[in-house]
């Protein structure tokens, strides 16, 4: 019996990557960039865990409602990168996902 070769399928670069991403649909990239961003270690390092912040954004909008919008004009996507930006994976239970036809 002779030796069996093992061939590895090469690696796709980053720009082959890329261009794939990008062709899919706005919906898909976003779930694709969620999880991806998910995937990353938590980029709020604050000392406060981010208390400050939020308290800050807090005064504001209590200042002026008119930044703050409706969970009507929240796309739903949104979640997807607010869950990511905190450190929390994103999870397709978080989202209703009415009008996006899923």
């Amino acid at each position: 019996m002779g030796a069996v070769e093992t061939r590895l399928a090469p690696m796709a670069t980053i720009a082959e990557v890329e261009k794939l991403a990008l062709d899919l649909p706005e919906t898909e990239r976003a779930v694709l960039a969620a999880h991806l961003l998910g995937s990353l270690p938590s980029v709020l390092h604050d000392e406060d865990e981010g208390i400050a912040e939020a308290l800050r954004r807090d005064a504001e909008f209590e200042a002026n409602p008119s930044l703050g919008m409706t969970l009507e004009e929240l796309d739903p996507t949104s979640i997807f990168w607010i869950q990511a930006s905190i450190g929390v994976r994103p999870s397709w239970n978080s989202v209703a996902w009415s009008g996006l036809g899923f």
